[in-house]
């Protein structure tokens, strides 16, 4: 990777719920995964996996799995957990290719609804979840790995592309994620926080409407307010 994590998994909080949106290697690590399992061995999180990625998990002996398809929904407590189509795709090697399914991932509460698109090409997947919901409070959009585009555009959408995610989907704030970690397209590291902010001032978007935070940063958003 190009930068450390943000926090260790010793100073992590608890965990209480985890999604995971496909089995690309940036996407699912198998020592971050066992070293969170045994941080929390008395009180594991539960895991939301696409369909097909539970058995993975289960070959590390973590049982605490709960797979779904996409439009599937499962409750959590006082959540609702749903699996939404995205365009993406997914392996682990050269012989698994699309074996397991991949998805982003609603999760919604009373007063509350937030989006994680996990890894995706731009497609009319977001005007359809946009109609089925509504509106969104918050959503993690990606913003990174988009070069070269011929090659890039299916699987990975651009800062602009993100925009258009945002507006979609009717988000109230979004931030920009899948950027500045791993070397692995070819577009300088710095350059996606510096393209949203074109194309956000270009669609016209609020400040801080759509947003990016550093690696380990926090960020505090009224909900209660309207956005600035």
């Amino acid at each position: 990777w190009y930068t450390v994590p943000g926090l260790s998994i010793e100073d992590l909080p608890e965990i209480d719920l985890i999604v995971i949106s496909h089995n690309h290697y940036d996407h699912l690590d198998k020592i971050t995964i066992e070293e969170l399992f045994e941080k929390q061995s008395k009180n594991p999180p539960l895991i939301f996996v696409p369909l097909k990625l539970k058995k993975w998990f289960v070959s590390l002996g973590i049982e605490n799995v709960i797979e779904l398809d996409w439009n599937e929904s499962e409750k959590f407590g006082e959540w609702i957990v749903h699996a939404v189509p995205v365009q993406h795709w997914s392996s682990r090697s050269p012989w698994d290719r699309n074996k397991t399914l991949w998805a982003g991932w609603v999760l919604e509460t009373e007063g509350f609804r937030f989006f994680f698109a996990g890894d995706t090409g731009y497609s009319k997947d977001f005007e359809i979840l946009g109609k089925k919901f509504g509106y969104f409070d918050l959503a993690a959009i990606p913003i990174g790995g988009y070069k070269p585009r011929w090659f890039m555009k299916s699987q990975h959408v651009n800062p602009e592309e993100a925009v258009k995610i945002h507006k979609d989907i009717n988000s109230r704030y979004s931030v920009g994620i899948h950027w500045g970690t791993f070397i692995l397209t070819d577009e300088p590291l710095d350059e996606p926080p510096k393209l949203l902010r074109v194309a956000a001032e270009k669609s016209g978007l609020k400040r801080n409407e759509f947003f990016v935070i550093k690696h380990g940063e926090t960020k505090f958003l009224d909900f209660l307010k309207k956005s600035e």
